[in-house]
C-alpha cells in the first residue's frame, strides 16, 4: 500500500510534501482550514488529499474571480492523469465546452468554477447538471 507521501510524490512529480500538506491529509473533519501563503501549495494540498481519500463523488473548487480558473484546472486535469480516467475535470466558465456536461450522481468529478457561476449552476439547473 502506497503512503500518503509517495502518493504525493508521484501525483506532484516533485518533493516531500510540507508538514502543513500533511497536517491536512491528517485531518479527517467535515471542515478545515487551509491559511497558507500564496505558492506554497494549497491546491496541490486539496487536490492530492480529494485524490488519496476520495470521501465523495465531487470536489467542488468555489473561487472567487475567473483569474484562477484555468490555473486550477490545468493542475488538476495533471493531477488525476494515471489516477483514475473516470474522473472528470470541468471548468465551469463562460465559454467553456464543459458548461453543457451532464454528470450521474455516482460519477466522480472536480467542479471548478467561480462562485457566481456554481450558484447560478445549483439553482437553475437542479440535481447532478
Amino acid at each position: 500500500m502506497e503512503s500518503y507521501q509517495e502518493f504525493f510524490r508521484r501525483i506532484c512529480g516533485k518533493g516531500d510534501p510540507f508538514p502543513f500538506q500533511r497536517r491536512f491529509h491528517k485531518d479527517t473533519s467535515a471542515a478545515r482550514v487551509l491559511s497558507v501563503p500564496t505558492g506554497l501549495g494549497k491546491t496541490a494540498t486539496v487536490l492530492v488529499d480529494w485524490l488519496c481519500h476520495r470521501p465523495t463523488t465531487r470536489l467542488v473548487y468555489c473561487l472567487p474571480g475567473r483569474a484562477l480558473t484555468q490555473q486550477v484546472v490545468k493542475v488538476a486535469r495533471d493531477f488525476s492523469l494515471g489516477i483514475d480516467p473516470k474522473i472528470k475535470i470541468l471548468e465551469l466558465m463562460g465559454g467553456t465546452d464543459d458548461l453543457g456536461a451532464k454528470l450521474g450522481p455516482n460519477e466522480p468529478a472536480i467542479l471548478v468554477g467561480t462562485q457566481a457561476i456554481l450558484i447560478s449552476r445549483a439553482l437553475n439547473r437542479g440535481y447532478a447538471r
